[in-house]
């Protein structure tokens, strides 16, 4: 075996070679790149229903498509409408996902294969990050809570030429509530109200959600609420109800709670439609005030894709009677109008800006010895006087400011 000494001639061929110093090589190959994307898109699926799927959205006004996992629906639809036009005008193609994960990952896949920059023609929205340009972006892809959320600002979404609901399937509550609204291009937000329910009378507590995710989101909530509950209020004991728990889980649901403690169960629809659990005296049904901000006064009459139980709606909507949010007339009162109000006094990103802030552990890390002394004095720079909160506030102004 023999070992290439450097300075000496290189081991091998140089039939290779002939061209190495002659400034003609090329580092990179964008055009036989895109050839070789643009045949892998002609290669799935889907791209023999093209015309047909550009058709339909054309002629129809809301089109259904059923595809196996893989054929390219999520990522190659968009881009079919891009190419026929109907993100010319300053219009967006939205297409939304049940998962943060899913919007970023797919984004930066079609943003490669148009051959953009991520965040410019191809961008996604997700919780805390918004990575589009407002004047550039055309396809965009974002959680379908972050839809929710933006016809509160404009109820049509009248920025968005098609409107994608992905994985429709999974009936999510945001899924199940944009379809509904989507229906009659009314607008929605879905928000879950969890009431103060260490200060109420004695009985157990019953909060209804659709899935596992938010479950699990919500034990999380509660169990941080915990530590501020006053000494007088009885111990809470937080548990879970969904299909995807052993028997032994389920059935700590149905066990009466100790003397002194209320149980609080988080569950899906299996303890409405399936069981019944004693003691429970309490329901927070989520979803209801949201609705009603935006002028939805006959919630019984609301096109969900599957209706909830008329005596669960109207039990949701006497408990907000008895708050003072809604009137007897089903329309919101005063107090309840305030609720929605912050856009008035123009403090509604402000506001919203603290409490996504909150929701995050350790804004600031300090280290030990000398490198904390030095963290510490930095972090003095963000300190405002009047409080916690407006300390948040500013490193996030802070934050946007350097990303411009």
């Amino acid at each position: 075996m023999q070992f290439w000494k450097p300075g000496t001639v290189a081991p091998g061929s140089s039939l290779d070679r002939v061209n190495e110093t002659d400034g003609s090589v090329v580092s990179s190959a964008p055009l036989s790149s895109l050839v070789s994307v643009q045949s892998a898109r002609e290669r799935l699926p889907i791209y023999r229903h093209r015309e047909k799927l550009l058709y339909c959205v054309e002629k129809y006004g809301v089109v259904i498509v059923v595809g196996q996992t893989g054929c390219g629906k999520t990522t190659q639809l968009p881009q079919y409408l891009h190419e026929a036009g109907w993100a010319a005008d300053g219009n967006v193609i939205a297409c939304t996902q049940p998962r943060r994960v899913a919007a970023t990952s797919v984004a930066g896949r079609v943003a490669t294969e148009v051959g953009s920059i991520l965040g410019d023609e191809v961008g996604y929205t997700i919780r805390f990050e918004d990575v589009s340009d407002k004047e550039r972006t055309r396809i965009l892809y974002l959680t379908d809570g972050i839809l929710f959320r933006e016809t509160l600002r404009d109820p049509l979404l009248s920025r968005y030429s098609v409107i994608m609901i992905d994985e429709a399937h999974e009936r999510t509550i945001y899924t199940d509530l944009l379809l509904g609204i989507l229906k009659k291009r009314v607008s929605s937000i879905y928000g879950l109200h969890i009431a103060d329910v260490a200060l109420q009378g004695p009985g157990d507590v019953l909060i209804f959600l659709t899935g596992r995710e938010e479950i699990e989101r919500c034990l999380e909530d509660l169990a941080e609420l915990l530590p501020t509950l006053p000494p007088s209020s009885p111990r809470l004991k937080v548990l879970a109800l969904h299909a995807g728990l052993s028997i032994e889980e389920q059935l700590a649901a149905f066990e009466p709670a100790e003397r002194g403690t209320r149980k609080v169960i988080v569950s899906t629809n299996i303890a409405e439609a399936s069981v019944t659990i004693e003691g429970i005296k309490y329901v927070v049904d989520s979803g209801f005030v949201k609705l009603k901000s935006l002028g939805i006064d006959d919630v019984m009459k609301f096109e969900w894709v599957t209706a909830p139980p008329a005596q669960s709606i109207l039990r949701a909507l006497e408990g907000l009677v008895a708050a003072g949010m809604v009137g007897e007339d089903g329309k919101l009162t005063v107090s309840g109008e305030k609720l929605f109000s912050s856009k008035d006094y123009q403090c509604g990103e402000e506001i919203l800006t603290i409490v996504c802030m909150t929701t995050v552990q350790d804004i600031f890390i300090i280290p030990d010895g000398a490198a904390g002394a030095m963290a510490e004095l930095e972090r003095r720079k963000f300190t405002a006087e009047e409080g916690d909160h407006l300390t948040l506030l500013n490193v996030t102004e802070v934050e946007a400011d350097c990303m411009l």
